[in-house]
């Protein structure tokens, strides 16, 4: 369970890290009964949890980084400073040279300058 006080309010929220339903309520709020909190100015608060969405763009492009750079590598012999560099080079390829297909083969770099926008 997690506890968010916010500053210049009196009393906390709580956020239960787990979905939650109470089939004695709608499932909106996590009940809060006995224990530690009784007696407390602690307010239930609803936490929907991971939305798989909200993730899908960072979760592709470390898929694709894993796979295209990380895995095909040794990187035994490799120091901080190279893998770094490496990442580095990675990501600006990945942002600025690579070509997609949906942008019409241009790179993300190109397709904005097609389309006047910017950088």
């Amino acid at each position: 369970m997690s506890i968010l006080v916010s500053p210049g309010r009196s009393g906390a929220v709580t956020f239960d890290d787990s979905p939650l339903k109470d089939s004695q309520n709608d499932g909106s709020t996590a009940p809060v009964s006995g224990g530690a909190l009784s007696g407390t100015p602690v307010t239930p608060g609803v936490y929907g949890g991971p939305r798989k969405l909200d993730n899908a763009a960072c979760e592709d492009f470390f898929g694709r980084l894993k796979k295209e750079m990380f895995y095909n590598r040794n990187w035994r012999h490799t120091t901080v400073e190279q893998f770094v560099q490496l990442v580095d080079s990675y990501i600006r390829w990945y942002n600025e040279k690579r070509l997609k297909l949906s942008l019409g083969g241009l790179s993300p770099v190109e397709f904005r300058a097609s389309r006047r926008l910017a950088a």
